[in-house]
């Protein structure tokens, strides 16, 4: 059987903090390391490839995984003996069936079992993190969906007068198909497109200080958490903001999130053509109720306590 040479200096990882540590943190520099009694690794936390090679007792290379990328893990060998890492490139020159020399020191036999459990119960909270972290990320991703597929429902129902009055209603619904969502967290808002030349502080808009803005909380119980402007004139903007807590809180991000999505909605064969009268017949338009009834809150979520 054929032969390589090991290529590059080598290092041994015996100890406990060793084998968790493995190669992160450190130099990407021609440095082999050496795990006895391991069948399979994980790249969790490193910065840059490597190449893995799985050794039998008798130094037979019984896999090569090259270029192994961060944040993966490999392939379980239940015949390995030894793994041996270093830098991409380093195991260039090793194939699966040729053999390398295992001075006594590589071929300790496998951790004692209270070793090994010690990993274990040390490896598995960060494991059970990241797997719960991942499923975290994409119920927000869904989310966030949700949001913007009700902001979208509401304003193509805003702007078709036989669907106007029903505009809470379809979006609390349609936000309320969020896998992970909470429709009591939702909250949305009907303003002119807009709005910011009406905040003038002149006084006359809805919130009275300038600006129309109509706001309803979900789920629809009644008109009065709902409201509709009725059917519009005018281009406006319907946003959808949920409250949003993740299954598991996600670094550098709040808890609540505010996801918050916005979509306009214009009638058929209109332009903007600006007044206040005009924006106060477009709410007081149908039986929803007039402006200013529903809750004027900035847009955004509290803090949990």
């Amino acid at each position: 059987m054929a032969t390589v040479e090991w290529p590059a200096p080598v290092r041994v990882m015996d100890t406990v903090w060793q084998r968790l540590r493995g190669m992160i943190g450190r130099p990407r520099d021609a440095t082999l390391y050496v795990f006895p009694g391991t069948r399979a690794i994980h790249t969790f936390g490193m910065a840059y490839p490597i190449d893995v090679a799985f050794l039998a007792e008798d130094g037979t290379i019984l896999s090569v995984v090259r270029g192994l990328k961060p944040w993966r893990l490999s392939p379980w060998v239940a015949r390995a003996a030894v793994v041996v890492e270093g830098q991409a490139g380093l195991l260039a020159e090793w194939t699966p069936g040729r053999r390398v020399a295992l001075p006594a020191p590589f071929r300790r036999p496998s951790p004692r079992a209270g070793q090994a459990l010690v990993e274990f119960a040390l490896i598995l909270p960060v494991l059970l993190a990241l797997v719960l972290g991942g499923i975290s990320l994409l119920l927000l991703t869904e989310a966030a969906g949700a949001v913007q597929a009700a902001a979208i429902a509401g304003a193509n129902a805003l702007a078709n007068p036989s669907t106007a009055q029903e505009v809470g209603s379809i979006i609390c619904s349609t936000v309320a198909t969020g896998l992970s969502v909470n429709p009591a967290e939702a909250s949305y808002q009907i303003v002119p497109t807009s709005f910011s030349s009406f905040n003038d502080g002149s006084g006359g808009g809805g919130d009275g200080q300038g600006g129309w803005l109509l706001s309803g909380q979900c789920p629809c119980a009644s008109n009065s958490s709902c409201p509709t402007p009725g059917p519009i004139s005018h281009p406006m903007t319907v946003t959808v903001i949920l409250c949003y807590t993740p299954v598991v809180p996600l670094p550098g991000l709040p808890s609540p999130i505010a996801l918050t999505r916005s979509a306009p909605a214009v009638p058929e064969g209109r332009f903007p053509h600006w007044s206040k009268a005009g924006l106060g017949n477009d709410f007081g338009h149908g039986s929803g109720p007039s402006p200013g009834s529903g809750s004027t809150s900035p847009i955004g979520c509290p803090p949990q306590a």
